[in-house]
């Protein structure tokens, strides 16, 4: 980073990109404090032809003493009233540390001073400044103070503090045997017994019916099952029966001549 001497001149520059541009343009440049962001100054610089522009420009003061640092922005226009941008043109942006430089080539023949001299200097002038004599200071008295805590110490001895009286805690102990006996005399009722005959009876009761359903649901099953057997057999022993009848029937028939014979 560039360093600017404070209030000294410098040359603010700009030189345009394209050196066969033969068109019109304005620059200019604005000086802003970069630690503030604040604006410190606009110059507007000359055309010096050839695409090239210049300014002269006083560096700003450096109020601190510590430095400051600027930036320096410079911007090309179309117009002389600084409103339009020129599109084929970027900005461009220095930065700069105002500070005031110190360099011996500036001092003419001044003589060089070395450390030791100055202190030799400095000791001769010393020198020549008359001594004060400071009064001794006086010795302090503290007998009065040693007194003083003395005699506190015995008058803080002599305060008696009393010696703290027996607390009479006989009431107490008799309240408290009363809510003893009190509460010894307390008899908690023994639980009645309960009569859970009719709940087991019903129990019972339940349990009968619910194996009873439970055997009905069986036999229906098992009567599901072998209904189509049991109405075959029955079929089939009534038409046997029948048979047995009609045979009965034939042998117990007389013949037809014992039925013609007449007594």
């Amino acid at each position: 980073m560039e360093q600017l001497s404070p209030n000294e001149q410098f040359p603010i520059t700009y030189v345009l990109g394209d050196p066969n541009d033969t068109g019109t343009y304005y620059v200019r440049a604005v000086i802003y404090d970069d630690v503030a962001g604040t604006t410190i100054e606009t110059v507007d610089l000359t055309d010096l032809g050839s695409g090239r522009f210049k300014k002269l420009w006083y560096v700003c003061s450096d109020v601190s003493g510590q430095g400051r640092y600027i930036s320096i922005v410079c911007k090309v226009y179309t117009d002389s009233g600084y409103t339009t941008l020129a599109d084929s043109y970027q900005q461009k942006e220095n930065k700069y540390l105002v500070q005031e430089r110190w360099n011996r080539g500036n001092m003419g023949s001044a003589p060089i001073v070395s450390y030791k001299e100055i202190r030799k200097i400095i000791q001769e002038e010393l020198g020549k400044t008359p001594k004060t004599e400071f009064p001794k200071p006086k010795e302090f008295d503290l007998s009065p103070i040693a007194d003083a805590l003395i005699d506190l110490r015995n008058e803080v001895r002599k305060i008696e503090i009393p010696k703290p009286k027996e607390v009479d805690l006989s009431s107490v102990r008799e309240g408290l045997d009363k809510v003893k006996k009190a509460v010894e005399l307390i008899r908690i009722p023994e639980p009645e017994k309960l009569d859970l005959s009719p709940v087991l009876n019903e129990l019972k009761r339940a349990k009968i019916t619910e194996a009873q359903q439970t055997l009905d649901d069986m036999l229906q099953k098992i009567r599901m099952f072998f209904l189509d057997d049991v109405e075959k057999l029955t079929d089939s022993l009534n038409s046997l029966k029948k048979q047995i009848n009609e045979i009965q029937m034939v042998i117990l028939k007389p013949p037809k001549d014992e039925e013609e014979v007449t007594v």
